[in-house]
């Protein structure tokens, strides 16, 4: 990220004494801009101080703007000079020319937030003279809305939505996604969204962005950075991670999610447009269900890591996850006390908890016996081990990558029929090239499902789905042997 550094200029202004203040964007050899600020200010009535920088560099949480201390209020202003110092108003100014340099530094603090915001990994041959002209210029006219225009706009209404709306925390953040593709889809237009203007072949530009979005980047250095034609979208909009390419479920998923917020506009009153009534949403395509057999499960479990501790420990989180079927969000939210009971029904333990993804769909939690499997993995792990959790978690990424580990290690590498997400056609891949946490889900249904005959309902009390659940197909697999059976039936 380049530095942001402020001088004056050595030209006064023959009327007031006053001087530009000159703003500079330096990042070692590769970058020195320096461009005009438009703010002007009395040398005489600033002062130099160069122990500043040492308060920024450390990070310290800046206090409120006006303080006694010179070295508080250049903290608190935020105007500083990486290796010179600041510049800091003096406390014996008062009268009109107090009132004049608290406005200047008002402005001094809020443009170098602003430009800190803007250069947040940007590449550096995209930052130029001009491009530091134009963002000086904006910050001192900018875009007038009429009041009642920026109320109902499009992203109010949208962040209304997502306030009022009953729905869980993951598909909150889902939701959340699913907003920040819109924001950038609007800056690649160029163009505002509106509710009312939101036809049929806006959706399909946004589809087109949503797809292609990923090819907007580059790599830089190793690392994957915005095109310069496409800077303008993520100098508004920075994204924390640089898009993947998105599968066609994916983007299908998106649209049902932008379905129902126009439909919840449309029943609030915020607008009569109803855009995906000329727009069909395609259903979304589904290879057959991927889970390890119980035979796979159990070799698995019985399998020796006593070289790799830390994968033994994953390769326990992971059987512990197939013997209890929630989904990864609810498995690491279990902590012992309260999710773990014993009682005159349980003796022997079970798991309780209330799946966030239906919790606004059900009044009852979902409690889960513990087998005898489930509780030898307890046992290796004392509460006091794991921090209060049920077992020691890592970051779900890595919990994934753990999992195609072990199963590669342990020879689980039956080929299945696989279907690319990106592409759409079937692939053969090993089993463990596909695995993921939420396959122990599916591998905890389908035991389920099979142990009750393939009794839909029952099997939902164990797996927290909700009665007629449509997404449960998407978990259950008819093997072999049960078919021969219906057949032999109606021979």
């Amino acid at each position: 990220m380049a530095s942001i550094t402020l001088n004056l200029s050595k030209r006064k202004n023959k009327e007031n004494g006053r001087a530009e203040l000159l703003i500079r964007l330096v990042q070692g050899s590769r970058l020195n801009v320096r461009v005009k600020s438009g703010i002007w200010i009395d040398p005489n009535n600033f002062e130099y101080d160069i122990d500043v920088q040492r308060t920024t560099k450390a990070g310290v949480k800046l206090p409120a703007r006006k303080q006694t201390s010179t070295e508080e209020a250049a903290a608190a202003n935020g105007y500083f000079l990486k290796s010179t110092g600041a510049m800091v108003i003096k406390n014996r100014i008062a009268g009109p020319e107090k009132t004049y340099h608290e406005e200047a530094a008002e402005k001094i603090h809020q443009l170098v937030q602003d430009l800190n915001a803007k250069v947040i990994g940007m590449p550096v041959e995209t930052i130029t003279k001009s491009w530091l002209e134009k963002q000086v210029y904006e910050f001192h006219h900018p875009r007038t809305v009429a009041p009642n225009k920026k109320k109902n706009s499009f992203f109010n209404i949208f962040d209304a939505y997502l306030t009022k709306s009953k729905v869980s925390d993951v598909r909150k953040k889902n939701i959340r996604v699913l907003e920040g593709i819109l924001q950038r889809f609007e800056v690649y237009r160029k163009t505002p969204l509106q509710l009312d203007t939101f036809t049929a072949d806006v959706i399909t530009e946004f589809v087109a962005f949503a797809k292609n979005e990923h090819t907007f980047f580059h790599k830089v250095n190793n690392k994957l950075c915005p095109l310069a034609r496409y800077q303008y979208i993520y100098s508004k909009h920075p994204v924390s991670r640089p898009p993947e390419e998105r599968g066609e479920n994916y983007v299908l998923d998106l649209l049902g999610k932008l379905r129902t917020f126009f439909l919840w506009a449309a029943k609030e009153g915020y607008t009569t447009n109803k855009p995906f009534d000329n727009y069909r949403i395609a259903e979304c395509q589904y290879g057959p269900v991927i889970c390890l057999t119980r035979e796979e499960r159990d070799a698995l479990f019985a399998y020796d890591f006593s070289d790799d501790p830390k994968l033994a420990k994953q390769r326990d989180i992971f059987i512990f996850q197939c013997l209890i079927g929630c989904r990864i969000d609810d498995y690491y939210c279990l902590s012992r006390k309260s999710n773990l009971i014993y009682d005159d029904e349980y003796p022997d333990g079970a798991i309780f908890y209330t799946p966030h993804k239906t919790k606004h769909d059900r009044i009852d939690g979902v409690i889960v016996p513990l087998s005898a499997k489930a509780k030898e993995i307890l046992n290796r792990y004392p509460e006091d081990v794991c921090g209060g959790s049920f077992l020691p978690f890592i970051p779900k990424q890595k919990y994934n990558t753990a999992i195609k580990k072990m199963l590669k290690r342990a020879g689980i590498n039956r080929l299945v029929q696989w279907l690319n997400p990106k592409t759409r056609t079937f692939e053969q891949r090993p089993i463990y090239e596909v695995a993921a946490s939420h396959m122990a889900r599916r591998v905890f249904t389908n035991l389920v499902y099979q142990a009750n005959d393939y009794n839909q309902d029952l099997t939902c009390v164990l797996t927290g789905h909700k009665p007629g659940s449509r997404a449960f197909k998407r978990y259950r697999k008819i093997d072999a042997d049960k078919k021969k059976s219906m057949i032999n039936a109606i021979d």
